[in-house]
């Protein structure tokens, strides 16, 4: 029995995991109709659900790799910006955004944008949005692989075999702090000059 590598129910465990979220996906589209129902869920869902969902969609594989290896690295120096910072936010949305926004019923923020400065700041906005998030994806997604390719039988691709410019990019691209404090950016210091 090998050590420290993925077995045969580790691999089973995500194929059934992956299998069941496709299916949930597709249990729950049959349900959407409209864009409110795909956006809003149809303006039925309760705060006390719809908090904690967004909160754990914006936690990824670089938070639950990056947070504990900076935290081990720098004897549990690292105070969470989320954790300093949710209070304060908290209270601009509830009481100032919140008030402008429910009235108008609109479905999307970008909605809005069109609404209040034209069809150009909507296009601009929702543009900058999805390149923000496109890098920010990227990252989420290559960190967890290369820690699952070092406990798997597969070999990690070295990052200066994919692009030289790519462990330079890692720090811009997503979360600077997180992740190039973890062992996934170690790698930076193997790429030439």
């Amino acid at each position: 029995m090998q050590t420290g590598l993925l077995a045969g129910v580790d691999y089973a465990v995500i194929v059934v995991y992956l299998l069941g979220m496709v299916g949930l996906g597709f249990w729950f589209s049959k349900r959407q109709k409209t864009s409110t129902d795909y956006f809003l869920a149809g303006r039925k869902m309760g705060w006390l659900v719809l908090g904690p969902s967004v909160l754990i969609s914006l936690t990824s594989g670089i938070s639950m790799l990056g947070e504990p290896g900076y935290a081990y690295g720098h004897d549990l120096q690292f105070p969470p910006a989320g954790a300093m910072v949710i209070i304060p936010i908290t209270l601009v949305v509830v009481y100032v955004i919140m008030p402008i926004l429910s009235p108008l019923s609109l479905t999307t923020a970008y909605t809005y944008l069109e609404y209040r400065f034209g069809l150009s700041v909507r296009l601009l906005g929702s543009s900058l949005f999805i390149l923000q998030r496109g890098g920010w994806l990227a990252t989420a997604i290559f960190a967890p692989s290369v820690a699952l390719a070092a406990a798997s039988i597969a070999q990690a691709v070295p990052l200066s075999s994919v692009s030289p410019a790519v462990p330079r990019a890692l720090p811009i691209i997503g979360a600077r702090t997180k992740l190039c404090q973890s062992a996934v950016c170690a790698v930076e210091a193997q790429v030439p000059a």
